[in-house]
């Protein structure tokens, strides 16, 4: 019996109502609602004009020197990559370490020895930390946001960060460089805790990728952030992940480890393992979001604080002369919680002890607090000043106050919910609610959803037509071939093949990525349709160090200077060499790169010219290859390697792109913020063709002097797109997926058919040209998967008049 529509709205007001209760409303508070600013200890404050735009301060105990990272507010408007500014031609590589001593007032700017980047310093978290050997050494750990190299632009890969770790005395006016630490774990790093032997350190990771609209999911909850562990001896791991809104990090004397959430506010607390990984012991929630962290020589935890997030980082990051709020926190244990019977009390306590409305104070990112003193110093990544105030004298049995925020009481909380719905507001907020949500969806079924399921076969479920499937022969030695190449002057075909059983476990462009069950032995082979021959090349000796091949896509090019010498493009997913139970492959991606090879016309050997790896071969799916071995283009089928912003593509996000490698000048983007891109080939006369494997359609382009492509054309087929092939008289051939869900069930289970289809793509020759339909696309092969199972590849040799096909997972 079906359900009355009154019953529905009675079932999901509630769920409604408590969504905007428990999720939108408290971010929305944070970020949005205009706090009232009361100021506290505000009124004894002293500026230092000539320390401006320092993002991290760090206290030296014993001597209460204290030490900053300091930049210019004109560079941090324009390259701030914490906050999404990342205009690399305004960024600073002039930034610097400074030291102040407030019984002196002098300032000392550190000089830099032995460090010989030509890309300087671009300075965020830092911190600074006395030798176990030598307490009058310090080592100073500094988080570099480096802008990229190689031509590439900013605003696409985002910084080329790294930490930097260099070597001081206390008073010094000198440091010098000991290490740079860069590993792909340290993408977005943004706060440092250092060790006293100069080796190791902890840093926060503020965003689960560099750039991409995916970054700003984590305001509404999602768990992207991570810290990581690095050691200079033994590189880099995470140490623990799935974490919201990293930012400051700190450590206390009996190594307790505290990270700051900059976008809902509180502390996570954190405890070392031998294994130098971290686990979650406890949490403090603040109603403020929050940036950097320290903890004073009693204990106490202090952190700067936002009181008006948005004005912040849209107003005041983007010019430094409007003011933005701010705030100091101190944590504490709350003097009146009983371990025995802790009821409703709160366990922590939080205090404002500093809160200014900016006139004083603007855009504080760093609070720290002197206890042996009594000094609190505040400044901030575009600020225009060192704040040191001196505030009242604090006790440890310091109670909460009216500024300040405790743990939530749950009592209160319900006793709200139900007042909220005698008073009618929950209603109004969960039918206003509702409204939005209905037209969303409404409006992603119509623009996204229904074009989608149509062109997977989904919804309507569609029928598969038998054609031209009647005089097939199979060659069952040959399985898993993902890609297939015809060599026209002798019609062999080169296929790159694997296993079934590698392929249902291993395949990145699939998110299976089961590294356990990866083969390194695929290869390439050749298959002689005139002699049903078939040779499996075998690479030199020296290749690879024992890492093998996992293969995906390929290309096999005459040379341009002997037609008998052919160059062999593969690319090729490593499983990743730090891959372990600890830190899987599904957490981290394939090691991807692009091999190049050479072979003779009937040769049975490849010769391994080189491996190129690069950030810009983030996801290869497909390549093309050039006539010299020198150069290629390849396909990114995503933005990122892993998580949730893969599915982004589902709704049309365009984080896909086509990349070019040359083997003395690099790799570069071709063309960015493309969708979905898959198969790539290229027609005798330079046009470029690229596959869309997710909305179907093919995208024609052209090369540029540069090296760069531009969009001339679209082609609008049907069926989702898998690889491309042109054949002798110019025509191009597409391996088509009728049925999208059947397809990916095939891939996971081998045995489960998926059908099969292949289109034959040519200019309009016929009356329909009139009337601008410029391409002709043909459904030449069709097959409901029983004789031939989810191809991925179609050749077609038009000298001999054989149509070729083979998939990731067919069985020949």
């Amino acid at each position: 019996m079906p359900i009355h529509p009154a019953i529905k709205f009675a079932i999901l007001l509630p769920i409604l109502g408590a969504f905007w209760e428990y999720l939108l409303s408290p971010y929305l508070e944070l970020a949005v609602y205009e706090r009232k600013i009361y100021p506290v200890n505000n009124e004894y404050c002293k500026k230092v004009p000539q320390l401006a735009a320092c993002e991290k301060l760090i206290l030296h105990q014993e001597s209460g020197l204290l030490y900053l990272a300091c930049s210019n507010a004109l560079s941090r408007v324009q390259w701030t990559p914490a906050v999404g500014r990342l205009n690399a031609s305004g960024a600073s590589r002039d930034d610097f370490v400074a030291t102040y001593d407030p019984k002196t007032s002098t300032i000392t700017r550190l000089k830099i020895q032995d460090f010989e980047s030509a890309r300087g310093l671009s300075l965020h978290g830092m911190d600074v930390v006395e030798s176990s050997s030598k307490p009058s050494e310090l080592f100073v750990y500094l988080v570099n946001h480096r802008a990229p190299l190689g031509g590439l632009l900013a605003k696409d890969v985002g910084a080329d960060s790294v930490i930097e770790i260099f070597k001081t005395t206390l008073g010094g006016n000198t440091m010098t460089h000991i290490k740079t630490m860069q590993d792909p774990v340290i993408y977005t790093p943004n706060d440092i805790v250092g060790s006293p032997d100069g080796k190791s350190f902890y840093f926060t990771n503020d965003h689960g990728s560099k750039v991409g609209f995916v970054r700003e999911l984590d305001s509404l909850g999602r768990k992207t952030t991570s810290v990581g562990y690095c050691h200079v001896e033994s590189g880099c791991h995470y140490a623990i992940q799935n974490m919201h809104g990293n930012n400051g990090i700190a450590r206390a004397a009996n190594g307790t480890f505290y990270v700051a959430n900059c976008q809902k506010g509180g502390l996570t607390i954190l405890e070392e393992q031998a294994d130098n990984t971290l686990v979650l012991t406890d949490s403090v929630p603040a109603d403020r979001a929050m940036d950097n962290l320290y903890v004073d020589s009693k204990g106490f935890v202090w952190a700067a604080a936002f009181p008006d997030v948005v004005k912040l980082v849209k107003k005041h990051f983007a010019n430094p002369s409007i003011p933005s709020p701010s705030s100091a926190l101190r944590f504490s244990i709350n003097p009146n919680y009983n371990n025995a019977t802790p009821s409703f009390r709160a366990r922590y306590q939080v205090e404002t002890l500093f809160e200014d409305d900016g006139s004083v104070a603007s855009g504080i990112t760093s609070a720290v607090y002197d206890a042996e003193r009594n000094l609190l110093f505040l400044d901030g990544l575009a600020s225009p000043n060192l704040i040191p105030p001196h505030i009242s004298r604090l006790h440890t049995n310091f109670m909460l106050n009216n500024a300040g925020c405790s743990s939530p009481d749950y009592r209160y909380q319900y006793y709200h919910l139900w007042n909220a719905f005698k008073m009618g507001k929950l209603v109004t907020v969960a039918l206003n609610l509702l409204v939005v949500l209905l037209a969303i969806a409404i409006g992603l079924w119509q623009i996204f959803l229904k074009p989608l399921f149509a062109t997977h076969g989904v919804y309507p479920e569609r029928e598969i037509n038998p054609l031209g499937n009647k005089d097939c022969k199979a060659v069952p030695e040959l399985e898993a071939c993902e890609k297939i190449i015809l060599h026209q002057g002798t019609g062999v075909i080169y296929l790159a093949c694997s296993t079934q059983t590698s392929r249902a476990h291993w395949t990145p462009a699939m998110n299976q990525l089961n590294a356990t069950g990866a083969s390194r032995e695929d290869y390439v082979a050749t298959y002689d349709p005139s002699t049903s021959q078939i040779t499996r090349l075998h690479p030199s000796s020296d290749f690879n160090h024992g890492r093998g091949l996992s293969l995906h896509g390929m290309d096999v090019v005459p040379s341009s200077s002997d037609p008998n010498v052919l160059y062999v493009y593969l690319v090729n997913h490593r499983t990743p060499l730090d891959a372990s139970p600890l830190v899987p492959a599904r957490k981290t991606g394939a090691d991807s790169v692009i091999e190049i090879f050479k072979t003779t016309v009937g040769g049975k050997t490849l010769e391994h010219v080189k491996t190129m790896q690069h950030p810009i071969i983030i996801t290869p799916n497909d390549v093309v290859g050039s006539a010299d071995g020198d150069s290629f283009y390849f396909t990114n089928d995503h933005g990122v390697r892993v998580g949730y912003a893969r599915y982004l593509d589902y709704i049309g996000h365009k984080n896909a792109s086509v990349g070019y490698c040359h083997l003395d000048q690099g790799c570069k983007f071709a063309r960015s913020k493309t969708h979905s891109s898959n198969g790539i080939t290229r027609a005798a006369n330079g046009t470029v063709y690229v596959a869309d494997s997710l909305f179907g359609g093919v995208t024609v382009l052209e090369g540029q002097v540069d090296n760069t492509l531009v969009v001339v054309d679209s082609i609008i087929t049907e069926l989702v797109i898998d690889n491309l092939a042109v054949d002798a008289d110019g025509q191009l051939w597409a391996a088509a997926v009728p049925r999208g869900l059947l397809a990916k069930k095939h891939m996971a289970n081998p045995s489960l058919v998926s059908p099969s289809s292949v289109y034959r793509i040519s200019i309009n020759t016929g009356v329909n040209a009139f009337y601008g339909e410029k391409y002709r696309v043909e459904k030449v092969f069709e097959d409901d998967g029983k004789l031939v199972s989810g191809i991925t590849s179609a050749v077609y040799d038009s000298r001999r008049k054989k149509l070729f096909l083979h998939g990731k997972h067919l069985s020949g």
